[in-house]
């Protein structure tokens, strides 16, 4: 990270109300890492993730509005987890939830078909333009219909768009 992009993030957590005090402990390459005091009510957000055993993936404030990304570690925890924001006064909205997968693909919440599909569509060339591999022949080489990889594809494109805006939308 740049001097530059450092002094704004110091800037900003300076200017930020509901940070009580923010140091910076060290930068390496683009990463830097900071402790952070936060007022009370973050603090009770704080302590309401930690409790729930959550693990901060990605964390964004824009107009006083946090967006976090989170890892829990029961499928229990996330619901727990808005009881206790709403009884605390707490606004929490809570966009996706997705099942943690040793698949890489099941974190895009594709299913296993729809993935197939997707990796079988790219090897085969039908993403080539020109195609090298039209949709008849490709549903052939996977034993289904055409049909139903026609489906099968739209499906797994728009959960991929949806996921991706999401991300977007997040960052």
């Amino acid at each position: 990270m740049d001097s530059s992009t450092l002094a704004a993030v110091d800037d900003a957590l300076t200017a930020d109300p509901t940070v009580d005090d923010a140091t910076r402990l060290v930068t390496r390459d683009d990463t830097s890492l900071y402790r952070i005091e936060w007022i009370d009510d973050v603090a009770v957000t704080v302590s309401l993730l930690t409790d729930a055993h959550a693990t901060v993936l990605d964390a964004t404030v824009e107009k006083m509005r946090w967006q976090f990304r989170m890892l829990f570690d029961d499928r229990a925890a996330p619901s727990r987890t808005y009881e206790f924001a709403t009884e605390q006064g707490l606004s929490i909205e809570i966009l996706r939830i997705h099942r943690l997968e040793e698949r890489r693909h099941g974190r895009f919440g594709l299913t296993d078909a729809q993935y197939e599909s997707l990796i079988a569509a790219l090897e085969y060339g039908y993403y080539e333009i020109p195609r090298e591999m039209d949709m008849d022949e490709l549903s052939d080489e996977l034993d289904i219909s055409h049909q139903a990889l026609s489906e099968r594809l739209r499906r797994a494109h728009r959960t991929l768009v949806e996921e991706l805006v999401a991300l977007d939308e997040l960052s």
